[in-house]
């Protein structure tokens, strides 16, 4: 979910996956020396929220177990560098949690 609010009461979120996307062809970087040949390189792309993702909003949980989840950034090319994984269960953005009796 983009934007607004969620309310999860006794529920599971178990065994989901995301995957950050590759880098892409990047900027052509070529050496002032002469030496190195020009090389491509691009940043590897996030992953965020495999089991619930919330941009900005609320979100209340109450009697939930989140568990086994996988957020796994995606790799970079050349120089670049890996994406993040973040908030592998429950990503919020921006926004207010509340967490009751939940594991």
């Amino acid at each position: 979910m983009c934007r607004g609010s969620v309310s999860l009461l006794t529920s599971t979120i178990s065994g989901n996956k995301v995957y950050g996307g590759g880098g892409g062809a990047g900027q052509l970087v070529r050496s002032s020396h002469g030496g190195s040949p020009p090389s491509l390189n691009g940043n590897g792309g996030a992953a965020q929220g495999a089991g619930l993702f919330v941009g900005t909003g609320a979100l209340r949980v109450r009697r939930t177990t989140v568990s086994g989840n996988m957020a796994s950034g995606g790799p970079g090319v050349g120089i670049g560098v890996p994406g993040f994984g973040q908030g592998a269960g429950l990503f919020v953005g921006s926004g207010n949690i509340a967490l009751a009796r939940s594991k």
